[in-house]
């Protein structure tokens, strides 16, 4: 009874009015968190620009007309450790969505280089052994293949070479920790901390750069310029760790968006702007084709977008978040046979699930495209169970080799050392000294002027989906919500 005239009382309180820009993780964890709130406090609306909600839009259901397989594909892919991901796992444990071990086989291919890096990539082989020169399952367990560039004898001594080569780098991450500027706490570049821990030039180029590049779909070049921090803490987190795969993110989504009741779909936020004690929305309706304008007034807004998104339409926050660099990634499902595969579903509740049993075998192949230039870019080919493949890269195909089933097109936030310093001084972690202390002050923060920031890119760590659910906890933790999942594990 108690109980019941407590959740009344609430009720009757006038509500905190929230939006939320952007469903993607991030905006829905957010979103999910604080209709958890003990107290009921909070009345949250979503804006998302798109017809559907974004957590789940790209993926799509396949179908194999000859063997039968359907399989549910999630685009952009996702795959997650226990250890670098915490707080996203122990949030799938919390909702009871299961998390299914995979066993990958990796397999590292060079691609023949072009004479410029920009434009549109020629097409390239469907076979997974095209250019391969290295293959691995663990790091105790390399594949030696007849299908592989080399001899039996060079391939054995190119795993002996490549495991102490790993064996040292990973030792170094344990051991040497990335410099840090005390005065304006700038972590050191991943190029110096590698020159300064003495990793051989080939082992970076062939294996190491290869797969962070196609972890974080950026050129190489750009993820030399990205905190050594950010790696060192990504190496010894995650390795030797076991890899997990959902079955789906529909379900994820259904489940952080239940209870919102206020979602408003084809609605693209164009301004905010703090007036008075709240904040001002103004965003286009396309559902009703009318080109109006609307306009409303929130007591707080959280931006779950990009930071060249959020600084677009929230001029404050402009000058800081419009400095930190985004790259465009493309993400294809192909079709090898041309005819065996077709889409069953897109963009709704999946009837599929992922083909993946525990500890499921799948093939995933790193092609690195260097340049005569001197540049080096990898994307990430997924051999699916239903045959087909599904392509993370960053730069775009004129032309394919295989029936193109679906593509969709992301913007990934890049990190540099610059832009560490920033977002850790725009989500409030850093102040400098001196003159330093007075332009942070003078920044935008998270939180000020009743607008947040929450995303991938809103943590000190690699942009992936942990940031996500770190920066939506901080939102909670600012707004005075407990968060279930940290509690039960507390």
């Amino acid at each position: 009874m108690l109980r019941k005239n407590w959740r009344e009382a609430a009720d009757a309180r006038p509500k905190v009015r929230v939006a939320i820009v952007g469903t993607g993780l991030a905006g829905l964890a957010t979103a999910y968190l604080l209709q958890q709130d003990k107290q009921a406090r909070f009345d949250v609306t979503l804006f998302e620009q798109a017809e559907t909600l974004a957590l789940d839009a790209a993926s799509v259901t396949l179908r194999n007309t000859k063997s039968g397989v359907r399989e549910r594909v999630n685009i952009p892919p996702r795959s997650v450790t226990r250890g670098y991901y915490p707080n996203l796992t122990r949030m799938y444990d919390y909702l009871r969505i299961p998390l299914r071990s995979v066993r990958y086989t990796f397999l590292y291919a060079e691609i023949q280089a072009t004479k410029t890096q920009a434009g549109p990539r020629p097409p390239q082989s469907t076979d997974p052994m095209a250019g391969a020169y290295f293959a691995f399952e663990k790091l105790h367990k390399p594949v030696l293949s007849r299908q592989l560039s080399g001899s039996w004898l060079w391939q054995l001594w190119q795993s002996i070479y490549i495991a102490a080569c790993y064996v040292w780098f990973l030792a170094s991450c344990f051991l040497v920790e990335p410099r840090i500027t005390k005065k304006t706490n700038a972590s050191e570049s991943l190029q110096a901390y590698l020159q300064r821990i003495r990793v051989p030039l080939r082992f970076i180029d062939h294996h190491l750069l290869p797969v962070l590049g196609a972890i974080c779909t950026c050129s190489h070049e750009q993820l030399l310029d990205f905190p050594a921090s950010d790696v060192v803490n990504f190496m010894t987190r995650s390795s030797l760790q076991k890899t997990y795969m959902t079955d789906g993110v529909h379900d994820l989504q259904s489940r952080l968006v239940k209870g919102v009741k206020d979602i408003r779909l084809q609605a693209q936020v164009r301004k905010l702007e703090r007036v008075g004690n709240g904040v001002s929305i103004q965003w286009d309706q396309h559902r009703d084709g009318s080109g109006s304008f609307p306009e409303e007034v929130f007591d707080r807004v959280v931006l779950a977008v990009t930071p060249n998104a959020a600084a677009k339409i929230f001029s404050p926050a402009s000058y800081a978040l419009s400095s930190i660099p985004t790259a465009s990634i493309e993400a294809t499902v192909l079709d090898p046979s041309y005819k065996r595969i077709y889409v069953e579903e897109r963009g709704q509740a999946p009837v599929a699930k992922l083909f993946s049993k525990h500890n499921h075998p799948q093939l995933m192949a790193f092609r690195t495209h260097f340049s005569d230039l001197g540049g080096a870019q990898t994307e990430a080919w997924n051999y699916l169970p239903s045959g087909a493949i599904c392509r993370t890269s960053p730069f775009p195909y004129a032309l394919e080799e295989g029936k193109v089933l679906h593509r969709a097109r992301f913007t990934r936030t890049l990190r540099t050392v610059a832009s560490r310093s920033i977002v850790e001084s725009v989500v409030g972690r850093s102040r400098s000294a001196g003159n330093e202390t007075t332009a942070s002050e003078k920044m935008w923060v998270s939180g000020k002027d009743n607008v947040w920031v929450t995303g991938s890119w809103c943590w000190d760590g690699m942009v992936l989906l942990e940031g996500c659910v770190v920066s939506a906890m901080r939102v909670a933790d600012e707004f005075g919500v407990a968060v279930p999942w940290r509690d039960e594990w507390e």
